[in-house]
């Protein structure tokens, strides 16, 4: 199992180039689940 509680990741905090990538992600995925991550190309995934 994974468990992701209250994530969040901003780049540049404090800047005019300030963003949020991610605001308070939670997320469980249990054995067998599949999960996909999707994105603009060189999003940094």
């Amino acid at each position: 199992m994974l468990k992701l509680n209250n994530i969040s990741k901003t780049f540049n905090p404090g800047t005019l180039n300030k963003k949020v990538a991610l605001d308070h992600l939670s997320l469980t995925l249990n054995d067998g689940d599949f999960a996909t991550i999707v994105g603009s190309n060189v999003a940094g995934k």
